[in-house]
């Protein structure tokens, strides 16, 4: 009696678990699905982008990491198939250029500390040989 409660036990932690784990990979397929957008070029290779672009009339850019960007020529992507891969309304992959606006990085510029004069210069002069 006893080992046949332990048994069921088992089985139903079993099962459980099992729905765990399945539960667990279909929401982080959803994540990372939600999360990219999917080109198509026209060899019919894909690849996943960020959803977060920026479309030009030529290129299309995308940060692959912090501060490393990816550049692709249009010409090269097949626009129905990207729209059809996205579930998009066809004409709409050009639209995506018109919301995304490129944000120029502000540049940092190295200014100096300390301001020299001649006269505090003089004195290293007069000391080197």
């Amino acid at each position: 009696m006893f080992m046949n409660s332990l048994a069921t036990s088992l089985r139903w932690m079993l099962r459980a678990g099992t729905n765990l784990v399945a539960a667990l990979v279909l929401l982080l397929t959803l994540a990372t699905m939600a999360g990219a957008y999917t080109l198509v070029f026209r060899d019919g290779r894909r690849i996943e982008v960020p959803p977060e672009f920026v479309l030009t009339k030529t290129t299309l850019s995308y940060e692959v990491a912090p501060g490393i960007s990816r550049t692709v020529q249009l010409i090269l992507v097949d626009t129905a198939a990207t729209e059809r891969a996205n579930n998009e309304v066809p004409g709409s992959f050009s639209k995506h250029g018109e919301r995304k606006v490129a944000t120029p990085v502000p540049q940092s510029s190295t200014h100096a500390r300390t301001t020299l004069t001649n006269r505090e210069l003089s004195t290293y002069r007069a000391k080197a040989p």
